[in-house]
């Protein structure tokens, strides 16, 4: 068996493509592999922790596609490894280069929907799943994170590629600890607390559609004394602090980056809403259940609903309905108590994950 593995991502810090590649890093590494990670730029904070024995190195290249030549030195010079990539341009790359280096296996993580991701943007980014049709196929597995990602990856690389596709869910490292104990929230109705502390985590995009949640958060504390605090950065910031003012919502809503600390947050809330117009898993749920969370979710596509068992583990609103995200707030507000969690994270947790990886071609 091949004890030699690569990462390829672009960072170590930001987003929850990066967060899973440190998780499996790690997990590997707890497994006795050789782990090296390589990272196409580095960022001044890098923000997760990684196991003493996991070697990162940096390209320092400004881009993907101009980390290339690096990235083939690397490739050609290293042992027999198994390389797993993530981020579709750069799995498109290193997909063409398995086509000359056959000593590798090669494994590519797919975060992104290309449907979604890829049609409001450059001509280069919306040629992608073009490239992903003649490329992916040079590769061993490609492994979806979600069972309706894997679906649309299916009828995209079609018939000659199905046999690789697989789907395994996101690996989140917080099911590696002892579940704690139900918050007092939890055991009671929320109709018997004072005040009730809505979450939501994540960067502030468009796919996010923090508005339809403001707007239903606006409906909910009409009636409901409650505060609304989203965690994260990005670009419409502005937009969003803009429409909290016009709501008049200053008093009731807190907007604050990213946090090492984030745990805090979750152990503070009561109720967890995850508003996106799409998201292919999303790491933030899984985490608001191991806290004991009430749990809200749209039925975008893939991830959130495949995450709640499509309404067993948390109620399911419209996508971009605010009156339905609002709704569901309601219910959560009277229900007795949250579901029992434990069955559903174990699907997420190390020892699920690395069965389902250890059973892929490469690992065998």
């Amino acid at each position: 068996m091949n004890k030699n593995i690569i990462f390829l991502i672009p960072s170590i810090s930001g987003g929850g493509a990066e967060r899973v590649i440190v998780d499996l890093s790690n997990m590997f590494a707890k497994n006795n592999y050789n782990v090296s990670i390589f990272c196409i730029y580095k960022k001044k904070i890098e923000e997760y922790k990684l196991d003493n024995n996991i070697t990162v190195s940096y390209l320092n290249s400004k881009h993907i596609s101009l980390s290339a030549f690096k990235l083939l030195s690397i490739l050609l010079k290293s042992k027999k490894s198994i390389v797993i990539s993530s981020i579709t341009p750069l799995n498109c790359i290193v997909s063409l280069f398995k086509i000359f280096i056959k000593k590798h296996s090669l494994i590519l993580m797919q975060h992104e929907i290309p449907s979604w991701e890829f049609n409001q943007k450059g001509l280069i980014t919306r040629s992608l799943p073009l490239f992903m049709r003649i490329l992916y196929k040079y590769a061993d597995s490609i492994v979806c994170v979600s069972k309706g990602l894997k679906k649309e990856m299916e009828d995209l690389l079609g018939k000659f590629s199905k046999h690789k596709i697989k789907q395994i869910y996101n690996l989140n490292s917080i099911t590696n600890f002892k579940r704690e104990k139900k918050s007092e929230f939890s055991e009671k109705k929320l109709l018997n607390k004072k005040l009730i502390k809505v979450l939501s985590v994540g960067r502030l995009d468009r796919s996010k559609d923090l508005t339809s949640l403001i707007k239903a958060f606006d409906l909910f504390r009409k009636e409901v004394n409650s505060t609304l605090t989203i965690v994260g950065s990005g670009p419409q910031k502005n937009k969003i602090n803009n429409l909290i003012n016009y709501l008049e919502l200053q008093k009731y809503i807190k907007l604050i980056p990213f946090k090492k600390d984030i745990y805090s947050s979750y152990k503070e809330s009561d109720i967890y809403v995850s508003s996106s117009v799409h998201e292919s898993f999303g790491n933030t749920i899984v985490e608001a259940m191991y806290f004991g969370l009430h749990i809200v979710v749209t039925d975008c596509p893939y991830g959130p609903k495949e995450i709640c068992e499509y309404g067993t583990y948390g109620y399911i609103a419209k996508a971009s309905s605010y009156k339905d995200i609002y709704e569901k707030l309601l219910i959560c507000y009277k229900e007795d108590s949250v579901p029992n969690y434990d069955k559903n994270l174990k699907r997420f947790s190390e020892e699920s994950i690395i069965k389902q990886f250890l059973d892929l071609p490469c690992f065998r």
